[in-house]
């Protein structure tokens, strides 16, 4: 790791150290139900694990989350990428989707529960309602920005329409992609969360977060939203790095060259 980066990184963790700092010192001589002790809240995802509680709880959210984000993102990508490749298309229907994009989510999971029942199929609909907007306005959006000037040197080069989205729009679109992405990794997650504590959802996540407000625990509280907001971490930093592998990472040298060239 280089210089640079270990100081970005000391930098990232100024802020989280010193809220746990204050957070011990707090609780040393303040510590109350209401606000518990770092060590407790530990103690109680320590007990979650050695219960198995807390690895069928995973496996339910993540399973509602993935097939969702899937969904979503692959929808999302197909709308954008016709939106933007088509004026027609984009005047019919980019107006009336921003329409729907206004109503919020959880607005939605009413409907949603009459259509598809208390069952996780309506949660997988809203994660990926969640996931599909951000992923579209992004392709749409990066599509649309394509220098004019590329365009036309693929014209000159004769490809075909294929083949100019392939080696020229896609690339040069790829950064709002990469960004439309990760906010719809973001927007699923929150919708998760969201969606099991409005619906109820059984066996989920957010069944910590409703078992330790029950039982006045907020120890247990403060160990689920800590896991929430560590896999939320772990699946932003996941989603960044894939961006350097495979075929992702040829189109980024692709884009990289291409300006280089100009």
């Amino acid at each position: 790791m280089s210089t640079r980066k270990k100081l970005d990184l000391a930098k990232g963790l100024v802020i989280p150290v010193l809220f746990l700092s204050v957070w011990i010192l707090w609780t040393r001589s303040h510590e109350s139900l209401l606000i518990p002790s770092p060590w407790k809240s530990v103690l109680a995802t320590k007990q979650l694990w050695e219960t198995h509680a807390l690895q069928g709880y995973l496996v339910t959210s993540l399973r509602r989350y993935f097939f969702g984000l899937l969904l979503g993102t692959s929808l999302g990508f197909a709308v954008g990428g016709l939106l933007g490749s088509s004026r027609w298309l984009e005047r019919f229907f980019l107006p009336n989707l921003n329409m729907f994009r206004q109503v919020p989510l959880v607005g939605w999971i009413p409907l949603l529960v009459i259509w598809f029942g208390m069952e996780d199929l309506s949660r997988v609909v809203l994660i990926a309602m969640g996931a599909f907007f951000p992923i579209l306005l992004n392709t749409h959006a990066g599509i649309r920005r394509v220098p004019a000037g590329y365009l036309e040197v693929g014209d000159v080069f004769g490809l075909s329409r294929w083949e100019r989205f392939q080696r020229i729009v896609l690339p040069s679109a790829l950064p709002w992609i990469r960004s439309g992405t990760i906010l719809s990794l973001t927007f699923g997650w929150t919708i998760l969360v969201a969606s099991e504590l409005l619906t109820q959802a059984n066996g989920g996540l957010s069944d910590i977060l409703d078992v330790g407000r029950e039982r006045f625990r907020l120890d247990t509280v403060n160990a689920g939203i800590i896991i929430l907001g560590l896999l939320g971490f772990a699946f932003n930093f996941l989603a960044t790095r894939l961006w350097s592998i495979g075929p992702l990472r040829w189109l980024s040298q692709n884009i990289h060259n291409s300006h280089e060239a100009r």
